[in-house]
């Protein structure tokens, strides 16, 4: 005997069916206006989630750049004491605040190593000075910073020295110019011999700094021991590459072998013939017609 059961189920499905469409028929504009507003609900949720996703990922950039400005700025900041401190250090071996303080002490100091070496016949001259602004101009925008754009950071002064000495004294006051404890650069050195090499003529030219405003904690004294480091360069400035030797031919008046005073005999001459030329004569004697005759 077989179950009814399949048949039921069947038979309510269809009438659930039925029902449904007869209740969305009742109520057809209900069910229109919530699937209209399920897809619509749909579409603005994914275009302003493309939307907002944009701004958001602009706004997290800027906000990460702001972070980062205020993350160096106060690494800067916390630098800025080491950095005072290595610009105080260049600062110290500078002449002085101004225009006028360097020039004169340039002249003073100069002067001073001239007479302290012996020479007489010398010059110190200062020339031009030149300003020189910060090369990151470019880095410096707006009202703000144009104090810092235009702001000078240090001015270079030039220097001429002219001094007439000995081979040695010259040299001593050229290692003597480079052993100052202020800041210098030489841009030139010209030695010029006079008087067959018995002294030179020295022209050096350098170039010194100093920043405007600012002034040295300490004031500026030479190290003894670079002072002293010229005795190891003794034989070098002794030497003097300058002297013109005097003539090979020239005649000497001395005592000759015999012991007697006058004009020392000639060498013999080293060409010797074993056999006599042609007219009678030496290859020696030959060989000095030749040498007279091309002379």
């Amino acid at each position: 005997m077989t179950s009814p059961a399949p048949s039921r189920r069947v038979f309510g499905r269809a009438l659930d069916v039925a029902s449904a469409r007869r209740w969305a028929r009742r109520h057809w504009l209900g069910v229109t206006v919530a699937i209209g507003v399920v897809v619509g609900a749909s579409v603005g949720y994914l275009v302003g989630e493309k939307r907002f996703a944009a701004e958001r990922v602009e706004r997290l950039g800027k906000i990460e750049l702001y972070r980062q400005v205020l993350t160096d700025a106060v690494a800067k900041q916390k630098e800025r004491p080491q950095l005072d401190a290595k610009l105080q250090a260049f600062v110290d071996q500078m002449l002085g605040p101004s225009l006028e303080t360097v020039d004169s002490e340039v002249r003073r100091r100069l002067n001073r190593a001239c007479e302290e070496l012996g020479l007489n016949d010398f010059s110190v001259t200062t020339g031009t000075s030149i300003a020189r602004q910060t090369p990151a101009k470019k880095e410096f925008r707006g009202r703000e910073a144009v104090k810092l754009r235009d702001q000078i950071d240090f001015t270079e002064v030039q220097a001429t020295v002219l001094a007439t000495g000995s081979v040695d004294r010259i040299y001593n006051l050229i290692f003597r110019v480079g052993a100052e404890p202020w800041l210098k650069r030489i841009e030139s050195i010209r030695l010029t011999p006079q008087s067959d090499g018995q002294a030179v003529r020295l022209s050096l030219r350098l170039t010194t700094p100093f920043m405007p405003g600012r002034s040295a904690g300490k004031p500026l004294v030479a190290d003894p021991s670079r002072l002293q480091a010229a005795e190891r360069y003794g034989a070098l400035f002794a030497s003097n590459p300058f002297r013109v030797p005097p003539p090979p031919g020239a005649r000497r008046r001395g005592r000759n072998p015999a012991g007697r005073r006058g004009r020392l005999r000639p060498r013999p001459c080293a060409m010797r013939s074993h056999r006599p030329a042609h007219s009678g004569r030496s290859a020696c004697a030959a060989w000095r017609d030749g040498r007279r005759f091309l002379s």
